[in-house]
């Protein structure tokens, strides 16, 4: 009798962890980031606005035709209305005017980058920051609950 209560003890042990496991695993969000131009018009196309707070993954995939090379950073903003610093000299966002949170380096066309952070409620902005692609539309707000 001992015998079978330790060894059911021990199986409902490695259920318990197992669930644990999954739950872990689960509570990952992964946001598909396709970053693209044609012409002058530029884009972020998020898989989603938002997510609950935690371990966030973008996978961004660059699917310019042109060889357009694109990024992608990642900045906690207050709300839509403020404005990131903009420098209408270099076409771009001074890197050192601003916390970034981290980035999607230069990605080719056709190649996939990745950037996971384990990211607290907010708003956060989602930006390319070659030259001329912020202005040209290449921006997206995402959400953290």
């Amino acid at each position: 009798m001992k015998k079978y209560l330790i060894l059911a003890l021990f199986a409902f042990g490695v259920s318990l962890t197992l669930v644990h496991v999954q739950d872990a695993k689960a509570a990952e969000t992964i946001v598909k980031v396709q970053m693209w131009n044609d012409g002058m018009n530029m884009k972020l196309k998020l898989s989603r606005h938002s997510a609950p707070a935690g371990k966030i993954t973008f996978q961004g995939t660059n699917t310019s035709q042109d060889g357009t090379v694109h990024e992608m950073l990642v900045v906690r903003v207050k709300n839509k209305n403020e404005k990131l610093p903009y420098d209408a000299n270099s076409g771009r966002i001074p890197e050192d005017k601003i916390s970034s949170l981290g980035e999607i380096s230069e990605t080719d066309p056709g190649k996939t980058g990745t950037l996971t952070l384990n990211l607290t409620p907010g708003l956060y902005e989602l930006f390319c920051n070659k030259p001329g692609h912020f202005m040209a539309g290449m921006h997206e707000y995402f959400t953290v609950k």
